[in-house]
């Protein structure tokens, strides 16, 4: 069964129709998630450094998550905690192509202060 809900969208202009892909509700990080998270954790740093101001020493968290399965490629979506309180968005997306881990990891640049805002858009 696929964790996907696909719903027809109008593309402005083109007459077309696109599918919009909605991500599903935040739920407690699985132990595989985890040390997915820790495969990429240094790729995810990297991005998380260019946005916020994180100590050397801070270690970033998955909080909750969430994955989305669109025909074969999975993209985990992770709400960890960053400094001051604030919580932020990251993504890995695995589509099983050959690409290098920077392509695959995505921080979103703005933090929240909600561990339970559920993501809602690809980022």
């Amino acid at each position: 069964m696929s964790s996907t809900d696909v719903s027809n969208t109008r593309t402005e202009g083109d007459g077309q129709s696109a599918p919009q892909h909605h991500i599903p509700p935040l739920v407690p990080v699985t132990h595989d998630a985890r040390e997915l998270w820790e495969d990429y954790r240094n790729a995810i740093e990297a991005k998380a450094q260019k946005c916020f101001p994180i100590p050397a020493t801070f270690l970033m968290v998955p909080l909750k998550m969430s994955i989305l399965d669109i025909e074969g490629t999975k993209t985990y979506f992770f709400k960890a905690r960053v400094p001051n309180n604030k919580f932020v968005n990251v993504r890995i997306r695995l589509s099983g192509k050959a690409e290098s881990r920077d392509n695959q990891v995505a921080v979103e640049s703005r933090a929240s202060g909600g561990l339970d805002e559920e993501i809602t858009k690809i980022f």
